[in-house]
């Protein structure tokens, strides 16, 4: 079975681009594949009707759609339901599809359908499969996705409404066993709902889904009945072998795509991409508005960017760059819109991005809010608050330098999808159509790159968001600032992250994020932190280089009593301001605290990435990284259960590690649970000797003595800690004769990160005599280790800023 959106994308772009002497590729694989049935879906209208008939023709399998019919209801365009007999068992399928396809595809395309309620015709079939058929069980298939959570019966929002139907078939069409759902993209696994099994096998090939049904009676003759149920969605890994006589099938439409993809439509003197993906304009973005106002001479454009990591190198534009850049057949056509329903089409455009709080962790867009619902408008100038709460985002929004009144009307250019109201966009949905027409987006792009000569790549900044500095790395730590009150919420709007500030401005940065002074930002102080460090009066407004910010900051921690920075320390706390995601390069410079060039030391700092700086300073961030029970599992063994592919392994390991430190390099601590040695030959064989290797590689702190670790009596143990240049800990550790911690081991260790103190306390298993080989450690006790870490820990605490405890 297929739920619906075979034959669009991937192939079938390239398919429909050329002569078409071969059957539809994707009704070719699926005949080929033996399928028995496929219900519609909405993406099967995309091409128009003929085309549509044209692939169901060469299917040899039916096409499902018990609810899509002829307007006035003369007659079914689809088969609505199926009996397949399997062995002694009459199964019955019935397929239906989403209501919402007038809204997806271009109206020219469904014209003379109807779409009915598909819970009414499902009913009506699932009746007629029971009482008339006598089926043994009902199999729904449909293509539409669940409106609300399954577990929780929390809702799900779709693009459109009444798109999705499947929690409501499920719980109101009497009669069926399971529900198969496609249309949304998403894997359901297994769920149930009302008593129907529900599952959906996502997108693309990646999965297969399968159900299992079991059925059973009392004896022979009897009428069978279903025993069970069960549903499971199974990953397609790459390491299925590829099917010959499929391959075979394919390599036809695959050459003839490979050259039509390759004709050349343009020439690119440098790169078209987006580098701030969907957060701001790009040259990529803004190749698909002018193209949609150059084919339709519209005042404005409105258009969402698909792909926003979609890359047009420099060079030659082929036709595969543009199937990239927009993979869809939307068409093109011109509405007219008042002031007041472009800025009701903005408003809801502007939902795909979170209300901004300044909250740590906050996602800058709405993950439920589908990212190809961003539209933005070319032809005006506009700024998006996302301070304001949603329907009240838009401001400044101008056409021509004027402020855009209500009534003001223009022509604006869109697609199908949008003018059909796809995506919740009733302004333009309900505007009057200008025109509209079969040319698609992709082929408006083309026709401009023919005619326009080489792009240079440029674009303007039409449209910002507020706060102007959400997208730059130093978000989360100027974010910081501000829920600390070292800035206002409303003096950092419009930070102009990019500029260059004065020192003047720093230093009140400075001394309002220590303490040290109470002036508002970006005016005169009255004491600033040059006044507080006894340096005198302001000092002249000058610019300030990442060195010289460093050292400034490095003051202000001195006289906040921040711990560690004689001559070793002060270089890493310096290192630590610049390090990490958080902060932008300068000038060419480098992060993760490793030697950067002597320019970028020296070229001044922007706003941004001087409040990034003092963020560092005064609010340091320490990230602790743990692995435990290691079992020298050097070498890759484990495997991920759906797909196969393996886990796990030092080469790995190493790599996430070191990713993980050089967001944070001056400010993590490694450690380690304990059991580090025991369980692989590469290990055991050299008695632990590389994992140590490997620890001591990785610049662990500390690890707690697992009870695996005496597996090889004491002496080893100790032979293998003398390697160690980390702390090898057991507080509760003592050796019976003497009632000391052994002095070979510790109890806790101390560390400087980046101004702190961090300690690490760590701990035995107080049981390991009766988990390794109880002669090992026959000389050993191990005491309760709850009572051993409250005796020490408020000691530790006083003289530290972080305490941690690793436990084996």
């Amino acid at each position: 079975m297929d739920a619906g959106d075979a034959i669009e994308g991937g192939i079938e772009i390239a398919y429909r681009m050329g002569p078409q002497r071969r059957p539809d590729p994707m009704i070719a694989a699926m005949n080929a594949l033996q399928y028995d049935a496929m219900t519609v879906g909405y993406h099967e209208f995309d091409f128009g009707w003929n085309t549509l008939e044209s692939a169901r023709r060469a299917a040899r399998f039916p096409w499902l759609g018990a609810n899509v019919e002829s307007e006035g209801g003369a007659r079914s365009l689809f088969v609505p339901s199926i009996v397949k007999q399997a062995g002694p068992l009459k199964i019955g399928v019935i397929g239906v599809c989403t209501p919402a396809v007038p809204r997806f595809v271009d109206s020219t395309n469904v014209s003379g359908l109807r779409f009915e309620d598909p819970v009414a015709a499902a009913q009506r079939e699932a009746d007629r499969l029971r009482h008339a058929e006598h089926c043994d069980a009902v199999v729904l298939v449909a293509h539409t996705g669940l409106e609300r959570d399954p577990e929780t019966g929390l809702e799900r929002r779709g693009d459109t409404p009444d798109e999705n139907w499947g929690y409501r078939l499920a719980r109101q069409v009497s009669g069926i066993d399971v529900l198969v759902l496609g249309h949304t993209h998403v894997v359901v696994g297994s769920a149930e709902v009302e008593g129907v099994l529900v599952t959906q096998a996502g997108k693309w090939g990646e999965n297969l889904g399968r159900v299992d049904l079991v059925f059973t009676r009392e004896r022979a003759g009897d009428a069978w009945r279903l025993d069970s149920r069960r549903a499971r969605v199974m990953a397609i890994a790459d390491s299925v072998a590829t099917d010959p006589a499929l391959a075979l099938l394919a390599r036809p439409y695959h050459e003839e795509a490979q050259t039509l993809l390759a004709r050349r439509v343009g020439t690119a003197p440098r790169d078209l991409e987006a580098p701030r993906g969907r957060l701001a304009n790009g040259s990529t973005w803004e190749l698909i508005h002018r193209a949609q106002l150059d084919a339709t001479g519209a005042d404005l454009s409105l258009a969402a960017l698909p792909d926003p990591t979609a890359k047009i190198g420099r060079g030659p534009i082929t036709l595969r760059d543009l199937v990239r850049l927009y993979p869809y057949g939307n068409t093109l056509g011109v509405v007219e819109m008042t002031g007041a329903d472009l800025r009701a089409a903005l408003e809801q455009s502007a939902r795909f991005f979170s209300g901004y709080t300044f909250a740590a962790g906050t996602p800058l867009v709405d993950p439920a809010m589908p990212a190809y619902n961003f539209d933005t408008a070319y032809g005006v100038t506009y700024a998006i608050d996302l301070t304001r709460p949603p329907g009240e985002r838009i401001v400044g929004l101008t056409y021509k330098g004027v402020p855009v009144t209500s009534s003001r009307r223009f022509k604006v250019a869109v697609n199908s999808y949008r003018m059909n109201g796809g995506g919740g966009f009733e302004s333009i949905r309900c505007a009057r159509r200008l025109r509209t027409g079969s040319l698609t987006v992709r082929e408006a792009i083309a026709n401009l790159l023919r005619k326009s000569g080489p792009l240079d790549g440029s674009s303007r900044s039409n449209w910002t968001l507020v706060p102007d500095y959400a997208t730059t790395p130093e978000r989360p730590l100027i974010d910081l600032l501000v829920r600390r009150g070292a800035l206002g919420a409303d003096q950092v709007k419009q930070l102009r992250p990019d500029e260059i500030p004065t020192r003047s401005e720093i230093e009140q940065w400075i001394a309002r994020a220590f303490g040290f002074g109470t002036g508002a930002l970006g005016t005169p102080e009255t004491q600033t932190y040059a006044t507080a460090a006894g340096g005198g009066g302001l000092t002249a407004p000058t610019t300030m280089t990442r060195e010289s910010v460093a050292e400034a900051c490095l003051s202000a921690a001195l006289r906040a009593g921040y711990d560690g920075l004689g001559p070793g320390g002060a270089a890493s706390f310096r290192r630590a301001l610049w390090s990490g995601p958080a902060l932008a390069d300068a000038a060419g410079g480098t992060r993760g605290g490793k030697a950067s060039s002597r320019a970028a030391d020296e070229t001044p700092v922007t706003r941004a990435q001087a409040l990034g700086m003092i963020a560092n300073a005064r609010y340091p961030v320490i990230r602790v990284l743990e692995t435990t029970d290691f079992h020298g599992a050097i070498l890759t063994g484990q495997t991920e259960r759906r797909t196969n592919r393996k886990l796990g392994g030092s080469a790995a390991l190493a790599a996430a590690i070191e990713r993980l430190r050089a967001e944070n390099p001056e400010g993590t601590v490694l450690i380690d649970g304990g059991d580090l040695f025991q369980g692989t030959m590469i290990s055991n064989l050299q008695f632990g000797r590389p994992v140590v290797e490997q620890m001591n590689a990785l610049a662990y702190a500390a690890t707690a003595i697992g009870n695996h670790e005496f597996d090889w009596s004491v002496d080893t143990l100790v032979q293998r800690v003398h390697e160690m240049r980390f702390a090898a800990l057991g507080a509760n550790l003592r050796e019976r004769k003497t009632g000391k911690l052994p002095d070979w081991a510790r109890s806790d260790t101390t560390l400087s990160r980046r101004g702190l103190k961090v300690g690490v306390l760590g701990l035995c298993y107080r049981f390991t005599p009766t988990v390794t080989l109880a002669r090992n450690v026959t000389r050993l006790e191990f005491l309760d280790d709850s009572t051993v870490a409250a005796g020490l820990a408020p000691g530790l605490r006083a003289g530290c800023d972080v305490l941690i405890g690793v436990g084996h």
